[in-house]
């Protein structure tokens, strides 16, 4: 396992959560304007703070948990093995949680706001 410098991750949790503001937000407002939602400010807040925590932890998450993945190919008369400890691509499973984590919340409002008729 590699060891990052302090400053290195700092930075790179800190641009996950950049970056997962900005998904939460724009995921959030196009299930609004998709379910045609009212766009209040608190509303969209609240899916950037659902992406800005989602996205880094999920991508932080996914590098500690312990994934052996070995695939095996032959280059010429040999046979090449190559084993990783851990899952290859983090930022596609933190992107899609950091995609519906907003939805299901857009989803919530809407649901509240369409009532069943009993």
């Amino acid at each position: 396992m590699m060891f990052a410098p302090n400053v290195s991750l700092t930075f790179v949790i800190i641009m996950a959560a950049v970056f997962g503001t900005i998904v939460g937000t724009l995921t959030g407002l196009f299930a609004s304007l998709l379910l045609r939602l009212d766009i209040r400010f608190r509303h969209l807040v609240v899916d950037a703070i659902l992406g800005a925590i989602a996205f880094p932890l999920v991508f932080e998450g996914i590098l500690l948990v312990p994934w052996r993945n070995t695939i095996t190919y032959h280059v010429g008369d040999t046979l090449v093995t190559s084993t990783m400890s851990n899952y290859q691509h983090p930022d596609s499973v933190a992107l899609i949680t950091a995609i519906l984590l907003p939805v299901l919340h857009e989803l919530r409002r809407f649901k509240r706001r369409v009532k069943p008729v009993s």
